[in-house]
């Protein structure tokens, strides 16, 4: 199982895929947070047609580092144990500088080593688009962006924005770390969010995020009663019983079909003694 992102481009992606493929191994690349109940939440919303035809989705993840950033910290010897040529791979040498390898939070501000934040965070957010509406391949992808602000040691950009063109709709991205103004939920919660996903329908408009679905918001009350009623309110697909986060398809002879309907998580040795 690999964490997005997979890779630093196409090149990198074949090449795994080839040597996934010659050596025979099941591999999967996600994000923890597809399987979190609120984006299944918002999935089952969005295809119940509630919203209506949706026109345009919004996404964004934004903050403010100010023009600092991440700092000056000074380049330095690597620490020992860590074989920098190893860890630089098939970029460039370049001095060693502790930020680099500290978190992926610095890291993202080193563009030969992450891209930047779009690659790190937007699979995250465009993922609940992408699923909810099972989007395919774009017909037209647009972007912007640049190091408009931010004076530190790293070199990625501080502003981007895209903007994908569908046949029917069109889906945004942005991000920023010299501004956290994102996405903000209409009165009366006028909640401000640096992550969010707004899908813009024509009966109303669902703002939500990570959090769980007491976050969403719509904009007409219509349409938020209209689900709001136990009959007719959408729930999440059944999904099979969870361990410590993962899904436990096999324990011994013991199987956990897909047709399981419980939606729990247990300690391993609760699950054990429950087979």
């Amino acid at each position: 199982y690999m964490e997005k992102p997979m890779t630093m481009g196409v090149g990198e992606s074949l090449a795994v895929k080839r040597a996934v493929d010659k050596h025979k191994r099941i591999t999967q690349i996600g994000t923890q947070i597809h399987a979190e109940s609120n984006y299944r939440k918002v999935v089952d919303i969005v295809r119940s047609g509630v919203l209506g035809k949706i026109s345009v989705v919004r996404t964004t993840n934004v903050g403010n580092q100010g023009p600092d950033g991440i700092g000056h910290t000074p380049n330095s010897d690597p620490p020992e144990g860590l074989d920098w040529d190893m860890w630089c791979g098939p970029d460039p040498m370049r001095s060693f500088n502790p930020l680099i390898v500290k978190r992926a939070y610095e890291n993202s501000s080193f563009m030969e080593y992450s891209n930047g934040w779009t690659p790190g965070m937007a699979p995250h957010i465009i993922d609940l688009p992408y699923w909810a509406l099972e989007l395919g391949h774009p017909t037209c992808v647009s972007s912007s962006g640049g190091r408009y602000i931010v004076d530190d040691v790293g070199n990625a950009y501080d502003t981007h924005e895209a903007l994908f063109q569908y046949p029917d709709m069109t889906l945004t991205w942005g991000t920023s770390i010299v501004n956290a103004f994102g996405l903000s939920s209409p009165p009366p919660t006028c909640k401000k969010r640096n992550l969010a996903i707004s899908f813009q329908g024509v009966n109303g408009t669902l703002v939500t995020d990570y959090n769980e679905q007491g976050n969403m918001t719509f904009t007409r009350s219509a349409v938020w009663n209209s689900i709001s009623k136990a009959s007719r309110m959408p729930l999440p697909n059944p999904r099979v019983i969870t361990v410590s986060g993962w899904i436990a398809f096999e324990v011994g002879s013991n199987r956990v079909a897909i047709s399981d309907t419980t939606t729990r998580s247990m300690s391993p040795s609760t699950y054990r003694s429950s087979l």
